[in-house]
C-alpha cells in the first residue's frame, strides 16, 4: 500500500472513530439515512455491569441528523433524589442537592459520579431543575415531578425541535455530502489518476468546504444552544483542522437537541419501528419488582409507569397488545417477554434482558 492510501485508510478509521459517541446505557440514538429512514442503536458495552458504552454511527454517509436521547437516570421522589445508574450513591434529601455539580455529562456528588445523562446540557438542565424543586415545599413537588416526567414524554416537543433544526440548515443539507465525497472519493480519486501534485485541489476545496461548515455551524449552534459558548469555540477549532470533525459537523448540531427528552418520545416522533419496541419493553421493566425496593423509588416508579401508559396511548398505542406473544419461529419453545426474541429448549433467561425469564410459547 503506497503512502497516500495509507493515509485514506488512516482518515477512513478516524472517521468512523468520530462517529462512535459514548454514552449512559439506558442512551438512544437515532440517525437518518439517505433515503430518510430513521434507524436507533443503543450502547454496545463492554462488560454486563458497565453504566454506559459506545454507540458506533448506523451509516457510513453522515446525514447529518442523528440525535442521542436517555432514559430515567435519577430516582425523584417529594422528599429526595437517588442514583438509577449506581446503587452505591447516596439517597440525598433535598437540603443536599447543592452539593451537586455539573461536569460534562455527569452529575457529580462529593466528587463522585451520581448519574449520567445524554448531554452537558442535560446535565445543567437537571441540576438547575433539581435546585429548583428544593425550594418548593414538599407538598408542590409531586405535582412538578408528574409535570417533567410528561415533558420527557411529549413527542410534539421533539417533532418541533426537529423542524426547527432542518428550518435553520435548509441551506446546508447539501455540506456533508459534499465534504465526504470530496474527502473519501474524489480526492483519492485525483491522487490515483494524476498523482500527487495535484493533492492541493482536493486540499484547497476541503478548506473552503470547512470554512462554510465553521459559517453554518457558528450561526446555527448558538441559535439551538445558547449556553454552550465555550463548547462552540472548540468545536469550531475541530471543525477547521481535523477533517473527519468536519465531514460529520452537522451532528456536533443534532446530537444533543433532544438530550432532554425520553427515548419513547423521540421515537414516537421519528421512528414508531422502535417506538414498539421500546414501549414494550417500558411496560414490562414498569411490572418489574426489584427486591428491597425503598418507598421513595416504589413511588418514582408506580408515576412513571402511569405518566407511560398515557403517553403510549397518546402515541396511538394498545399497552394490553404490546404483551401479546410473537408468532413462533424456527421451532422456538419460548420467547423473552421484554424483546421478543424466541429460544429454543433448554435456556429459561434471556440473553440480552437481564433477569427476564423466558415465557413458553402456548401449544397451538
Amino acid at each position: 500500500m503506497s503512502d497516500v492510501w495509507l493515509l485514506f485508510a488512516i482518515l477512513g478509521v478516524f472517521y468512523l472513530v468520530e462517529g462512535l459517541w459514548w454514552a449512559p446505557r439506558e442512551a438512544v440514538s437515532f440517525s437518518r439515512a439517505l433515503s430518510g429512514a430513521f434507524t436507533s442503536a443503543t450502547p454496545i458495552l463492554f462488560r454486563r455491569d458497565s453504566r454506559s458504552g459506545a454507540i458506533p454511527p448506523r451509516h457510513l454517509v453522515a446525514r447529518g441528523e442523528r440525535f442521542l436521547c436517555c432514559g430515567w437516570s435519577v430516582i425523584i421522589s417529594p422528599r429526595g433524589i437517588g442514583s438509577l445508574q449506581d446503587d452505591l450513591a447516596p439517597w440525598l434529601r433535598y437540603e443536599e442537592t447543592g452539593a451537586l455539580s455539573a461536569s460534562g455529562c455527569r452529575l457529580l456528588y462529593g466528587g463522585k459520579t451520581f448519574a449520567r445523562v445524554a448531554s452537558a446540557g442535560a446535565a445543567r438542565e437537571l441540576l438547575r431543575w433539581l435546585r429548583e424543586l428544593s425550594r418548593d415545599e414538599p407538598h408542590r413537588r409531586s405535582e412538578k415531578i408528574v409535570d417533567a416526567i410528561d415533558r420527557m414524554l411529549d413527542h410534539s416537543t421533539a417533532r418541533r425541535r426537529v423542524r426547527g433544526m432542518r428550518w435553520l440548515v435548509r441551506g446546508s443539507r447539501w455540506l456533508p455530502l459534499v465534504l465526504f465525497a470530496n474527502l473519501f472519493v474524489l480526492a483519492p480519486g485525483l491522487l490515483a489518476f494524476f498523482g500527487g501534485w495535484i493533492w492541493s485541489v482536493p486540499a484547497s476545496l476541503h478548506a473552503v468546504l470547512s470554512a462554510i461548515a465553521v459559517v453554518f455551524f457558528f450561526r446555527t449552534d448558538k441559535i439551538l444552544y445558547r449556553d454552550r459558548r465555550d463548547d462552540r469555540f472548540s468545536h469550531v477549532l475541530t471543525i477547521l483542522l481535523y477533517p473527519p470533525a468536519a465531514v460529520r459537523y452537522a451532528e456536533l448540531l443534532s446530537r444533543d437537541l433532544l438530550a432532554g427528552l425520553h427515548p419513547l418520545a423521540v421515537a414516537a416522533a421519528l421512528d414508531r419501528k422502535t417506538l414498539t419496541e421500546l414501549a414494550r419493553e417500558a411496560v414490562v421493566d414498569s411490572r418489574r419488582r426489584v427486591p428491597k425496593e425503598t418507598e421513595d423509588a416504589a413511588w418514582f416508579r408506580r408515576t412513571c409507569e402511569e405518566r407511560v401508559l398515557l403517553a403510549l396511548k397518546r402515541y396511538g398505542l394498545d399497552p394490553r397488545a404490546l404483551e401479546e406473544a410473537p408468532q413462533p419461529e424456527g421451532g422456538a419453545v419460548a420467547y423473552c417477554p421484554r424483546c421478543h426474541a424466541q429460544y429454543r429448549s433448554g435456556i429459561d433467561d434471556c440473553v440480552d434482558c437481564e433477569g427476564m425469564a423466558l415465557v413458553e410459547h402456548r401449544a397451538g
